[in-house]
């Protein structure tokens, strides 16, 4: 018997496991006798009820013993021929064995729960393993699609600077409608040469040679999640696919790292290039006449 705890409980110890024992003694149910008291209650409140049995203590014990688990028991009661007494040699060999399933089936539910894990962690290793190569497979063509749209970029600068110094030279050789112009008009002329210079991908501090050739992909975090954090890979605008390639048509955009002037000229052969470069401009050249 425990006696160190607040309530005292009997209980049985086969080696080092505890089992709970519970001695009970059950009840008959004999109809119910109104007594005098009783009657003259019903009589007073015709709604009152009383119950139909009565339940009387019956001299038989039953007893129960815990088994392992949320309310497992083992029951063994006195029966007709023989008493409880006369049955604990049984009890004792069936809580022994009782004890052993008990300990069968935690085994085998941890290897249940170990072989659970195991298979968690082989499914996410191969997750990893596929989306490693998946990685591997789509970052150098990432990195080729930006290389190209890089260059791409450089070229059309390029192509704007010279097409802006043409512009330029025409206006040289054009001679003004009035001489009061000259000076207005090489005003322009050294402000548009001063813009072709900055979008120029051949020289200054925006030139083509100073972007990084392997250019990385930004990670993100759309992967497979691991204990140690979220894997990387290409961004779906830098990702290969058949309708992410670069444009063909010669569109103005400043080159990465090129600097762009603060205003635009409104007109010209080119005007288009003229005025997106209005746009783009974050650095200001002191004219200078042409």
């Amino acid at each position: 018997m425990n006696t160190k705890t607040k309530n005292p409980s009997v209980y049985l110890q086969v080696d080092k496991t505890r089992r709970r024992v519970r001695l009970i003694e059950e009840c008959d149910e004999i109809p119910q006798v109104p007594t005098d008291q009783e009657a003259r209650q019903l009589r007073r409140n015709r709604w009152m009820v009383l119950p139909k049995t009565d339940r009387v203590a019956s001299g038989r014990l039953r007893m129960e013993i815990a088994r392992a688990g949320w309310d497992k028991k083992d029951t063994w009661a006195d029966d007709k021929r023989t008493t409880l007494e006369k049955h604990l040699p049984r009890i004792i060999r069936d809580v022994e064995a009782g004890i052993a399933a008990d300990e069968e089936a935690k085994l085998a539910a941890q290897r249940a729960h170990d072989e659970y894990v195991a298979e968690l962690n082989r499914r996410e290793a191969e997750e990893r393993r596929r989306w490693q190569a998946a990685l591997d497979e789509a970052r150098p063509q990432a990195a080729e699609l930006l290389r190209k749209k890089a260059f791409r970029r450089a070229y059309d600068s390029w192509i704007s600077a010279n097409e802006i110094r043409a512009f330029c030279d025409a206006l040289e050789v054009a001679g003004p409608d009035r001489p009061d112009d000259l000076d207005n008009r090489a005003r322009w002329i050294g402000w548009a040469r001063a813009a072709a210079d900055c979008l120029d991908p051949t020289c200054g501090d925006g030139a083509l040679a100073g972007i990084e050739f392997d250019i990385a992909p930004r990670p993100t975090t759309s992967g497979p999640s691991s204990a140690t954090g979220a894997h990387t890979s290409p961004t779906a605008s830098t990702a290969p696919s058949r309708t992410n390639r670069p444009s063909t048509r010669p569109d103005f955009r400043p080159t990465p790292g090129t600097t762009a002037c603060a205003d635009a000229p409104p007109g010209g052969a080119n005007n288009r290039h003229a005025q997106k470069l209005a746009h783009g401009c974050r650095r200001t050249h002191t004219p200078t006449g042409g």
